[in-house]
C-alpha cells in the first residue's frame, strides 16, 4: 500500500508499503523498489514492511513501483502513479519569499490584481480552493471578473481545475490581515504537493488627532485644532499626532510632516533615523523651540501622514498662534538665533 506523505520542499514523499497475509504465507525476503526518479533519502526493508522517502525535484507525473519476493521466491508487486504539483499565489512587487510574511500591504479602498498558479499547466484532474482567513469582518473583496467569490460572509471559493481562472481582482475594503491560500483538492489520493499562500494588510492612513473635534469644518477647537507657542524663553509649540489603529500595519512605515512655522523647523519625536524634521511611529510629537520673525508665519498649517510604500495619506488643518499675553512674542529677529536654537533647524 502507497501513503504518499506532507510536502517538504523541493518534493519529499513518503512510501510505506505492508505484505499482506503474513500470517499464512512466509514473509518477505527482498524488496525491489523503482522511484520513477526520484532519489531515495531514507529507507527500511522488513520482513512485513518496506519503506522509502525519495525526492523529486519538478512537479509531474512520476510512475513508482514495488516488487516483494517472498521466501519461496514467490512474488508480488504493486504500481501507483504519483502527481506532483506546485501551487502559487502571485501578486505585484512582493518576493515569492515574502508573500507568506510580511507579504502585500494595500491602501484601504484599493486595487489589485491576484494571480493563480499552478504547475504542471495541465494538473490532473480536481479542484483548486481559494481560502480566506482572518475576513470576518470584512477585510478584502475577491472578485472573478463582477462575480464577488470571497467577502466577509464567503471564506472559501473553488473551481473544477479546468475552468479556474489565472487572475483575480482583490479589493481592499476595511483595515485588518487576511491570509489567502490556494490548495488543490485533488479526486485520487496519490497526488500530492504546496499550497499557494499570501498574507495582504489593508492599512488605513488616517489622522486620529490632532482632529477637528466639533465637527464643524473649522479651525475653532483648541488643543484639537488650535494650538499656541508657551510663555517659555525661548517659547515651545509641541503637538501630539496620533494615527488611527490599523492592524497589522507597521508602526515604523509611518511617516509624519508638518508645515514650518516661518524659519522654524518642526522636530519630531520619535523620528525617521538620520532625519528629525519626518516623525514616525503610531503616536509622535513635533516641537518648534523658539518664535518665528514675522507674525505672517502663524495661522494655519498641514499636517501629513503617509505610510512608505504606499500612495495613500491623510491631512489634517491646525492653527497656530503666540500667546497674547506673554513677553515672548515676535519681535525683530536676533543677529543669531538662540543659545538652544540649532542653525539647522531654521529655514534658509
Amino acid at each position: 500500500m502507497f501513503c504518499p506523505g506532507a510536502m517538504a520542499s523541493p518534493y519529499d514523499v513518503n512510501y510505506p508499503w505492508w505484505a499482506e497475509d503474513c500470517s499464512e504465507n512466509p514473509c518477505i525476503e527482498d524488496w525491489d523498489w523503482s522511484l520513477g526518479g526520484g532519489t531515495c533519502l531514507q529507507q527500511y526493508d522488513g520482513y512485513y514492511y518496506s519503506y522509502r522517502l525519495a525526492r523529486y525535484h519538478a512537479p509531474g507525473k512520476y510512475y513508482v513501483t514495488v516488487v516483494g519476493t517472498n521466501w519461496w521466491g514467490l512474488s508480488d508487486w504493486d504500481f501507483k502513479r504519483l502527481y506532483l504539483f506546485d501551487i502559487d499565489l502571485d501578486v505585484d512587487r512582493v518576493p515569492e519569499s515574502e508573500e507568506a510574511d510580511p507579504g502585500k500591504f494595500m491602501c484601504k479602498g484599493d486595487t489589485t490584481s491576484l494571480s493563480l498558479l499552478w504547475a504542471p499547466s495541465d494538473l490532473y484532474s480536481g479542484e483548486l480552493v481559494l481560502e480566506a482567513v482572518g475576513n470576518s469582518p470584512e477585510v478584502i473583496r475577491v472578485k472573478q471578473g463582477t462575480k464577488v467569490v470571497i467577502d466577509g460572509s464567503h471564506s472559501t471559493k473553488s473551481w473544477p481545475v479546468s475552468r479556474a481562472p489565472h487572475t483575480l481582482v482583490v479589493e481592499a475594503v476595511n483595515a485588518g490581515q487576511v491570509v489567502l491560500y490556494l490548495h488543490y483538492k485533488p479526486y485520487s489520493w496519490w497526488t500530492a504537493g504546496s499550497t499557494g499562500t499570501l498574507q495582504i494588510t489593508v492599512v488605513d492612513v488616517r489622522i486620529l488627532y490632532p482632529w477637528d473635534a466639533n465637527g464643524n469644518g473649522k479651525i475653532d477647537d483648541p488643543w484639537a485644532n488650535e494650538f499656541s507657542f508657551d510663555d517659555s524663553e525661548p517659547a515651545i509649540l509641541e503637538i501630539d499626532c496620533i494615527a488611527a489603529p490599523s492592524p497589522g500595519a507597521d508602526p515604523s512605515r509611518y511617516r509624519w510632516y508638518i508645515e514650518d512655522v516661518g524659519e522654524l523647523r518642526g522636530i519630531w519625536s520619535p523620528h525617521v533615523p538620520g532625519n528629525p524634521y519626518v516623525g514616525t511611529g503610531s503616536v509622535t510629537r513635533v516641537r518648534f523651540t523658539g518664535m518665528p520673525s514675522s507674525n505672517s508665519a502663524f495661522g494655519p498649517k498641514r499636517i501629513t501622514l503617509t505610510y512608505e510604500g504606499l500612495s495613500c495619506s491623510d491631512q489634517e488643518t491646525i492653527e497656530v498662534f503666540f500667546d497674547p499675553l506673554a513677553r515672548n512674542n515676535p519681535g525683530p529677529p536676533p543677529d543669531s538665533p538662540p543659545n538652544d536654537i540649532a542653525e539647522e533647524d531654521l529655514v534658509e
